[in-house]
């Protein structure tokens, strides 16, 4: 949805400091959820941590949830920052990752047109 659907993908969910990240899609759209987790929180590692006593800070602003829902800064602070810090590292694990995925496929594109010439001159 609106808001959060360019963040989708970047496979930002969890806990980061003291910043919950959680990204999820319904039939409409993308979903993003961002809450202040307290000082002394407790959680263990891949699950979800108690949100009790937690301030969501980026969540639903506004519109029909699940249908027309668009997404924004509850309240700003610190957190933005070091979101966007966040994002900026997905961002580029994320482009490194494709960059290394393309090398790969040339290199065994390559690597196949070799062995085909190889085998055919050969004949």
């Amino acid at each position: 949805m609106n808001g959060a659907r360019e963040f989708s993908g970047l496979r930002i969910d969890g806990v980061h400091g003291r910043l919950y990240i959680s990204t999820g899609e319904h039939a409409r759209g993308k979903t993003l959820h961002i809450y202040v987790l307290p000082k002394d929180v407790k959680f263990q590692e891949n699950k979800k941590p108690e949100l009790n006593n937690a301030v969501e800070v980026y969540g639903i602003l506004g519109g029909q949830p699940g249908w027309t829902e668009f997404y924004g800064w509850k309240h700003k602070g610190k957190w933005v920052d070091e979101f966007y810090l966040i994002v900026s590292k997905a961002r580029a694990h994320k482009e490194a990752a494709k960059q290394e995925r393309d090398r790969t496929l040339k290199e065994n594109a390559l690597s196949e047109t070799k062995r085909t010439k190889d085998l055919l001159s050969d004949y």
